[in-house]
């Protein structure tokens, strides 16, 4: 049988900061900056629809600035960790070292900045299509 202290993996640590702390961060900023930068083009979608008095279309675009705002949110939640713990100091001194869970931990907030940022990505694909079949059924 293994013990505690034969699970932990030892990763790479500059100063006080870990590669896991450094991922959480990283990752947390990419969806960050995927969800930021659709935003703003969201809002004017959902203005002009607003003044245009299309209420189907006024649905469609709120939705989607809806949508990147909630991403928003889960991205400043995962740069708020990463910030958190690259500000912290670890209570274990020597090399540092990671166990299953913070494996699973990382993995998985990871997980989320990644769909985070293809999620933005896809609606960014789904709005440029819908704007496109919009225009079309305007000019017949």
């Amino acid at each position: 049988m293994m013990g505690f202290h034969n699970s932990l993996i030892e990763i790479p640590q500059w100063g006080r900061v870990t590669l896991v702390e450094v991922l959480w961060l990283a990752s947390g900023l990419m969806a960050l900056t995927f969800a930021l930068l659709r935003l703003k083009p969201l809002w004017i979608d959902y203005q002009i629809t607003k003044r245009l008095d299309q209420a189907d279309l006024c649905v469609i675009s709120f939705g989607y600035l809806r949508r990147e705002a909630l991403r928003i949110v889960t991205a400043l939640s995962i740069v708020f960790i990463g910030v958190y713990t690259c500000a912290t100091t670890s209570v274990i001194p020597g090399p540092a070292k990671v166990s299953l869970t913070g494996l699973i931990i990382t993995s998985s907030l990871f997980i989320v900045s990644l769909s985070v940022s293809a999620q933005s990505i896809l609606d960014w694909r789904d709005r440029n299509k819908t704007i496109a079949i919009v225009t079309k059924r305007h000019h017949e």
